[in-house]
């Protein structure tokens, strides 16, 4: 975990961090586990949260020092569908991808959402291309 340490971060010419909200993790996480490893949804569970001291402690916070995060969500829709976030620090060393206008996608379902909008991220100012479906 490079974002973590100080002096490793200072070598990185860009942090990238990608953040899987806990809903969508432990969907993943279930789906693979029971079908690959032939366990149960409690034992993934229990699996999860015996990690998640370590996890809140030495990864979670390296998203707040990352120049860009790839944020995974639940869709407005609900799971299965996703709402993707690209995080963008204004500041950050990450050439800035920008979106001339929303933009709704029909065709399929669930049909999808593309939107830009300023926001702020662990005090930092960032920009946020969002796709949600």
């Amino acid at each position: 975990h490079p974002i973590y340490d100080e002096k490793a971060r200072s070598q990185l010419d860009l942090a990238i961090y990608i953040d899987i909200v806990n809903d969508v993790k432990f969907a993943w996480k279930v789906q693979r586990d029971v079908a690959e490893r032939g366990w149960t949804e409690e034992q993934v569970r229990e699996d999860i949260e015996k990690r998640l001291p370590d996890f809140s402690k030495y990864v979670d916070p390296q998203k707040a020092d990352a120049d860009v995060i790839l944020r995974y969500e639940p869709s407005d829709q609900g799971v299965p569908y996703l709402k993707v976030k690209l995080i963008q620090k204004k500041d950050g060393k990450f050439p800035m991808i920008t979106l001339k206008k929303d933009i709704t996608l029909t065709g399929s379902k669930p049909g999808a959402v593309i939107k830009m909008y300023d926001d702020e991220w662990f005090g930092s100012a960032v920009t946020v291309v969002e796709m949600d479906g």
